[in-house]
């Protein structure tokens, strides 16, 4: 296609920098020999600040499918992270909390946040993070607006 440049595009840039942060992640993980992945992780983070969530809450909070949630959940119950519990009021649900294994990983799973954020956000001043969260934001809402169109 003459013209088009696929590598000078946003969609393309940011599923570049998706992918190979996703990689650097995985090795850090490795490194400090964590038995997690970031999807795992995104789904932990919501619960250590609000145990109890429905998987239908988890899959909002995540912008994740009800079904990859559920897939995720049911990984985190497999190594002992969570556990799944019948809703009281709604039998159809269920909702997840996290287990005493769950919550002692998180210091650990903080400190990797936090070395993949040195090395991402390298030369970034605070302004220019500021102002990418807000254009990534955007980005996120045009692609959910056009999932529910």
């Amino acid at each position: 296609m003459e013209g088009f440049n696929l590598e000078n595009t946003v969609n393309y840039r940011i599923a570049m920098a998706e992918s190979l942060l996703k990689r650097y992640i995985f090795r850090i993980i490795a490194k400090d020999k964590l038995k997690i992945t970031p999807e795992q992780w995104a789904i932990l983070y919501f619960l250590w600040g609000n145990d109890g969530l429905t998987v239908g809450e988890l899959a909002e909070k995540s912008q994740k499918d009800f079904a990859n949630t559920t897939r995720i959940i049911d990984k985190l119950v497999a190594i002992g992270y969570v556990d799944k519990r019948k809703n009281a009021t709604d039998s159809r649900k269920c909702n997840i909390y996290t287990t005493p294994s769950g919550k002692a990983i998180k210091d650990d799973v903080v400190k990797c946040w936090e070395k993949s954020l040195i090395i991402s956000l390298k030369g970034i001043t605070k302004e220019e993070q500021a102002t990418l969260i807000k254009l990534l934001l955007k980005v996120e809402n045009n692609a959910l607006a056009g999932l529910n169109t």
